[in-house]
């Protein structure tokens, strides 16, 4: 493998990753906050454990997006 190969991936990937990053919200898709938001109402409309969704609030309101959804 020569040595440009893996940089020029690893550069690619970075700029795929930095133009994904707001590319959903310019398409009207939801961000994250709300994707939260969006887990948290579906849990309770399927009578989730009720501290499943306060651990889920809980992470959102610290900021720890991923970690709330992935709760869900």
């Amino acid at each position: 493998m020569r040595p440009w190969t893996s940089a020029s991936r690893s550069s690619s990937h970075a700029r795929a990753q930095a133009t994904g990053a707001g590319t959903s919200s310019a398409a009207g898709l939801p961000g994250w906050k709300r994707l939260v938001e969006l887990a948290i109402a579906h849990a309770r409309g399927r009578s989730d454990p009720a501290a499943r969704i306060a651990e889920m609030e809980e992470l959102m309101g610290r900021g720890e997006l991923v970690d709330a959804l992935s709760v869900a």
